[in-house]
């Protein structure tokens, strides 16, 4: 997961691990493993992986969410939408991110989660 070039990376999407308190265990951006990231805010103030620790620690232990966050090599922020899901058995979660999604699909993903 932290080869930039391997499988689990594409042009706009990329896995991601972390651990339960924040910790980034696996990440396309190396220098970011290590890194406690749970009280880091996007441009609209969403703290982000805060809000993925929420949904893992859900009943349903998996879901959808977004933020704004520039793209690599860029400082403006674009919208992103993320997945995250608990590893069964173990304090971790596995997530993914894409950028460049229409829209009306972000709004659709994002309804899906609502009661």
């Amino acid at each position: 997961m932290t080869d930039p070039n391997g499988p689990w990376v594409g042009d706009n999407y990329y896995l991601f691990l972390n651990d339960f308190e924040g910790n980034v265990v696996a990440h396309r951006i190396k220098k970011l493993v290590g890194k406690n990231l749970y009280g880091v805010r996007d441009v609209k103030g969403t703290p982000f992986v805060a809000v993925s620790q929420e949904i893992v620690r859900s009943e349903a232990g998996f879901g959808w969410y977004d933020w704004w966050w520039p793209k690599p090599n860029e400082t403006e922020p674009s919208h992103k939408v993320g997945f995250s899901m608990r590893v069964p058995g173990q304090k971790i979660l596995v997530g993914s991110a894409i950028y460049d999604m229409n829209p009306s699909e972000i709004k659709k993903i994002l309804k899906k989660q609502s009661p």
